[in-house]
């Protein structure tokens, strides 16, 4: 979905829909991802610790917060999607 809102873009079209429910998805993926690996590893989130593991762990969970808000926020988005299907 990626590749084709940027080719939409290319040819100065603007795909709004597809590029929120884009964002949406990649987001949520992006916290369900550092969600799973904390939960399937035995490693402790540390700034200081010696694993490259545990400190990028700890570097995912300090940004987590921020994943929906670049770009706008996931329910600014989905409003987005709501209006451009009628549904709002």
């Amino acid at each position: 979905m990626s590749l084709r809102i940027a080719a939409a873009l290319d040819r100065g079209e603007l795909p709004n829909i597809p590029a929120a429910l884009v964002k949406d998805v990649g987001t949520t993926f992006e916290a369900d991802v550092i969600d799973e690996v904390r939960r399937v590893v035995d490693v402790l989130p540390s700034l200081d610790s010696p694993d490259p593991l545990a400190r990028a762990l700890a570097e995912a969970q300090l940004h987590q917060p921020g994943f929906t808000l670049r770009g706008g926020t996931n329910e600014i988005l989905r409003g987005i999607v709501a209006r451009g299907l009628g549904l709002r």
